[in-house]
């Protein structure tokens, strides 16, 4: 198993709104930017955006998802001595914390349509695992085709949003303090 396979699509979740919008989010597949952003499932995120349940609804488009305590399948996957990241692939993790406060308060604001909610580093699949494996992981370069760069920009999310979308190496540094 390698942590780059596709998963199945987890159930989308609508949290209720305290307003007339509510949020439509894919929090732990993502499958918006995980496989359509970096192309694997072509117009994915299209079929997606037209299914939200009624127009003033937002759509979180969220990244690689972990929690910083060694519990979810990426950071498993990272202190797994077998294990190999891509050192090429870049990518935009978010702290579950950090994203549910984010939808939590996405869903007091007036906004709808798509909006990525990920964290601020922008890092290689090596660099991630290395920060919650530590040094001695292993990687190598991404297969020809696989797009290099699957980073969010998540500006206008922190443009709207009070909750802070930390970076893993902030996160990483918290927790060892």
């Amino acid at each position: 198993m390698t942590p780059h396979e596709p998963r199945p699509r987890a159930d989308a979740v609508t949290v209720p709104p305290r307003s007339s919008s509510c949020v439509y989010a894919l929090p732990l597949i993502a499958l918006a930017c995980s496989f359509a952003a970096c192309g694997r499932i072509p117009g994915q995120f299209e079929i997606v955006q037209n299914q939200a349940p009624h127009p003033g609804c937002v759509i979180d488009t969220s990244p690689t998802v972990y929690r910083g305590d060694g519990s979810t399948r990426h950071e498993q996957l990272a202190r797994d001595p077998s294990m190999s990241f891509y050192s090429d692939e870049l990518r935009s993790p978010v702290q579950v914390g950090d994203l549910a406060a984010a939808i939590l308060e996405l869903a007091s604001l007036d906004v709808s349509g798509p909006l990525h909610v990920a964290g601020a580093d922008g890092l290689s699949r090596l660099e991630f695992a290395r920060l919650i494996g530590g040094p001695s992981v292993r990687g190598g370069p991404r297969p020809p085709g696989r797009p290099g760069d699957c980073r969010l920009d998540s500006s206008k999310a922190r443009s709207l949003l009070a909750t802070q979308l930390r970076g893993v190496r902030e996160v990483v540094e918290d927790l060892n303090h």
